[in-house]
């Protein structure tokens, strides 16, 4: 049994992607009202009709309260709250959400990546939607598992505590379970940086290498994810829990990872604008990583392993000889 959420509460989903329809399965059983939004008539008409969505997401049959519909007007009528699913690529739609949202609106992103070097999704949100009540999503949450009600975790993050436990409340059940959080920098990064380290450990599985390989990276990857997180204002504690190291856990030690299969594929000589054509998603740590490395070089923040990362995505360097460049560093205290 889910909790006791009020039915009339209307949500309206942007995007449906696999995740986005993941997470409006999960308000739907927990009773709200849910609009999804997609750019696809075709596909609005498929779930209404259906109730299933067969390429993305062909575990879950669509519950009753879930509607779907290309039309933003449609979607935004009269809702409570809205929750951004899109990736970081299509996360503009705001622009037109903002057109037709009230002030004050209660927003919930689901995005793990940056809009712009120095923009995370939800000071991207901030600043084009009128003064939302805004709060993020973040954790070790690989959407078929959900789907599959298998018990999960995750991160409500927001600056207002009140913001936090509305959504925490709506999507919390007996299969996920949602925490709180003020560090939204913290939160959001750890979703974000954590597809650069997943990207590598694809790799690394791909090269055949074993366990030590990983730990190694894995454990390294944190440090840099902590690095950078604090120096962008991140409480270091953070990325100890769900939203960092429980992230970085299910996302590098899973195939069901698109940033994984990223570097897995590339690890096995396949380029990666035919990677990413055959994943028909986003695997958001592709862009991050150039981000993120562009702005860690303007700061002075040392972040070898995602640095190999997008040597390897955007100057053809070989993952071997990045893993054998990582080796050759300088010596040092742990």
């Amino acid at each position: 049994m889910g909790l006791n959420i009020n039915s009339e509460y209307k949500i309206a989903m942007i995007g449906a992607g696999a995740w986005a329809s993941t997470i409006a399965q999960l308000l739907a059983e927990n009773g709200a009202q849910v609009r999804i939004w997609t750019h696809r008539a075709d596909l609005a008409d498929h779930i209404n009709q259906t109730r299933q969505h067969d390429h993305k997401l062909p575990e879950i049959r669509f519950h009753e309260r879930v509607y779907a519909s290309p039309k933003l007007e449609s979607v935004l009528d009269g809702v409570q709250a809205v929750v951004m699913g899109v990736a970081s690529p299509y996360i503009q739609v705001a622009e037109q959400v903002a057109e037709l949202c009230p002030s004050g609106m209660l927003v919930l992103s689901l995005t793990k990546g940056l809009v712009a070097e120095q923009e995370r999704g939800s000071e991207y949100l901030e600043r084009v939607l009128p003064a939302p009540k805004l709060a993020i999503l973040s954790g070790p949450n690989l959407a078929k598992e959900i789907a599959l009600k298998q018990p999960a975790t995750s991160v409500v993050a927001a600056k207002d505590p009140d913001t936090a436990r509305f959504f925490q409340e709506r999507v919390s059940n007996d299969c996920f379970r949602a925490y709180t959080s003020a560090d939204v920098v913290g939160v959001e990064l750890g979703g974000i940086l954590k597809n650069c380290i997943a990207i590598a450990a694809g790799c690394v599985d791909g090269l055949g290498l074993g366990s030590n390989t990983k730990a190694a990276l894995m454990t390294r990857g944190l440090q840099e994810m902590i690095r950078f997180g604090m120096a962008n204002g991140a409480e270091k504690n953070t990325f100890f829990g769900l939203s960092g190291l429980g992230d970085l856990i299910a996302t590098c030690g899973s195939n069901l990872s698109r940033n994984y299969q990223v570097g897995y594929q590339v690890a096995k000589g396949k380029r990666l604008s035919d990677i990413q054509t055959q994943l028909n998603s986003v695997a958001e740590g592709v862009r991050a990583c150039k981000l993120v490395t562009k702005s860690a070089q303007e700061k002075g923040i040392e972040l070898p392993i995602i640095s190999e990362v997008y040597r390897v995505l955007y100057e053809d360097a070989s993952p071997l000889d990045a893993i054998q460049r990582l080796m050759a560093r300088d010596l040092k205290e742990e």
